[in-house]
């Protein structure tokens, strides 16, 4: 823990373009949100300050994809910043993800149509085009709700709808719309659980 603070100290200065980008962004509380669901791995006391971010570009690689995919609009900056903190090339992200967004590992492709709050994937997660929703062209993307968490291989694609507090497991091919707080498994995706309602705004 002290060797990596002291890390962390040590490269402050090639820091310094990543540090701007981060403290002028537009999505700033987007991305500050996006840092409190990595907060468990790093082990400053403030977890969306500075020093937190810095870590996490350091030290949570899946954490520069992310943060890059909130920045794309500034392109000098975080061109500069990609020379020293180089994002994952097994990782793509594309779409409209709400706040709260987490990789926890280094191979995933995330293109949904949009995504809510707390969106969490797995490793080896494929969200991506699949078959056009009858009756609206062009919608071949997955909508995903609030608070859904995709396990480790799963695979969910199309024009579908998945809904708020839903898991879907390891492995799972998803292809069909979800309900609000299901639990998901299997090749093809079938409901084993289905949860009470839950309040509104409470997260996982």
């Amino acid at each position: 823990m002290k060797k990596q603070k002291i890390l962390v100290y040590l490269l402050t200065p090639f820091l310094l373009p990543a540090d701007i980008l981060f403290l002028r962004s537009e999505n700033r509380d987007k991305i500050k949100q996006d840092l409190e669901k990595v907060g468990e791995e790093n082990f400053f006391e403030n977890k969306t300050g500075i020093m937190a971010f810095q870590y996490s570009m350091i030290f949570l690689k899946p954490f520069r994809n992310i943060f890059y995919f909130r920045t794309k609009s500034s392109l000098f900056l975080r061109n500069i910043s990609r020379i020293f903190c180089k994002p994952l090339a097994t990782v793509e992200i594309n779409g409209d993800i709400g706040e709260g967004f987490r990789i926890s590992h280094n191979y995933s492709v995330i293109h949904p149509q949009k995504a809510g709050r707390n969106f969490t994937v797995g490793h080896g997660v494929t969200v991506g085009k699949g078959k056009e929703r009858e009756g609206n062209p062009g919608w071949n993307k997955p909508i995903i709700g609030d608070d859904v968490h995709i396990y480790s291989g799963a695979t969910v694609f199309g024009g579908i709808l998945i809904g708020n507090h839903v898991e879907i497991g390891a492995g799972a091919v998803v292809f069909q719309d979800i309900p609000d707080n299901c639990t998901v498994v299997g090749n093809p995706g079938r409901i084993v659980k289905k949860a009470e309602n839950r309040t509104k705004g409470e997260g996982r």
